[in-house]
């Protein structure tokens, strides 16, 4: 069974001008500002390119990462992430965001919790 390349990353990631590594770096500095430690490189990204699966949550870092970058908000469906979320903001962990796109991500994030942090379907 082989996996259909995912040229909806490769786009976005084509528009934003980044390679593989650069977007790996960005990944884990999101991740890492969330609160996370990923171990993403830049062979991780070329499985996603390749159409390999990815977990949610980094879905949710690689689509964080391209939005600061292309200054425009981008979804993991965007990306040709199906079946994603973006990623989850830790209770009490909001600040002042660095970009209107991490603006955006934080408030589309929280609107996924109910009181208490629990994730409410959507």
């Amino acid at each position: 069974m082989s996996k259909d390349p995912n040229h909806q990353l490769a786009a976005v990631m084509a528009e934003a001008g980044s390679s593989n590594k650069v977007l790996a770096k960005r990944v884990r500095e999101v991740a890492q500002r969330h609160g996370d430690r990923l171990g993403t490189t830049h062979v991780a990204v070329q499985r996603w390119l390749d159409g390999g699966g990815i977990q949610r949550q980094t879905a949710g870092y690689v689509a964080e990462a391209l939005s600061d970058k292309l200054r425009r908000k981008i979804t993991p469906k965007d990306l040709g992430f199906p079946g994603t979320v973006s990623a989850r903001v830790p209770a009490g962990a909001t600040r002042y965001a660095g970009s209107l796109a991490e603006t955006l991500s934080t408030l589309e994030a929280l609107t996924h919790q109910a009181p208490g942090g629990r994730a409410v379907a959507g």
